[in-house]
């Protein structure tokens, strides 16, 4: 709900984005909600070659 609200958008979406970086191991649940990014997930971030606009 707090990334919901941060970026004005719908909890479902969210909640989508989160289940598509978790399949494509950018990010990790740690558990209650909360997640935790990956090491391949901040080399993508850093990685303006591949940020989309």
């Amino acid at each position: 709900m707090d990334i919901a609200s941060a970026a004005d958008r719908h909890p479902i979406t969210v909640d989508q984005t989160c289940a598509r970086l978790h399949e494509d191991g950018q990010i990790q649940p740690v558990g209650r909600g909360v997640y935790d990014v990956t090491e391949d997930g901040k080399q993508r971030v850093g990685d303006s070659s591949t940020a989309e606009s």
